[in-house]
């Protein structure tokens, strides 16, 4: 029998040394990757006490629930750049806000960030500075996902990198999945996929 975090009859195989993953991704809390006992540790308070937040689910229902919480909070970020520019890294979720752009205009863009940061700018002062100086990249949303990379959960650059997606305007059904082929992000994390297509062929087709 091997640990199956949805049969409690299993809990017992949980590993103190092996990190739990939601969706391929490790899970993160204080500094420390969650192991499989961590969360069988919690689940096991939850169903000792019974917390009214679960009132009259399933366990199946609980179990989903507590893991929909924790993906929420404490999915690892993708952070690793792709590139760096002028001393500025760009993530994948940052490099797609950049789609087809030349090395010249990526330098405006770090060298913008970088004045940014050593300002200590507050965010909104950021898509001022890329206005006023006509920085050619999406502010609002290159803007958004690096602060939200810098000090919000996973959750918060998944829904904006859904956003951004769900934002396009496609003219056939065919050039979805060219808008979502060229995605550095969605490439690695494919589970945001389908709730993008769903919005463009609702919203277009």
């Amino acid at each position: 029998m091997n640990f199956d975090i949805f049969n409690s009859d299993t809990w017992n195989l949980a590993d103190d040394k092996l990190f739990l993953t939601i969706n391929g991704n490790k899970l993160i809390k204080y500094g420390k990757y969650i192991t499989e006992k961590d969360c069988v540790d919690e689940l096991r308070g939850i169903f000792k006490y019974k917390h009214k937040l679960y009132k009259g689910k399933s366990d199946k229902e609980i179990i989903e629930s507590y893991l929909k919480m924790t993906y929420a909070m404490y999915a690892e970020k993708d952070l690793e750049p792709v590139f760096i520019v002028n001393g500025f890294p760009f993530s994948k979720a940052l490099c797609d806000c950049c789609r087809d752009t030349e090395k010249e205009t990526l330098e405006k863009i770090a060298d913008a960030m970088k004045y940014c940061i050593n300002q200590n700018l507050k965010k909104y002062q950021y898509k001022q500075y890329f206005f006023d100086n006509f920085i050619p990249a999406n502010k609002e949303f290159f803007v958004e996902i690096y602060f939200a990379e810098q000090s919000s959960p996973r959750k918060s650059v998944d829904d904006l990198i859904i956003s951004f997606y769900s934002e396009f305007e496609p003219e056939t059904k065919e050039e979805i999945d060219s808008i979502i082929s060229g995605s550095l992000y969605l490439s690695a994390h494919k589970e945001l996929i389908p709730p993008i297509k769903e919005h463009l062929l609702t919203r277009y087709f």
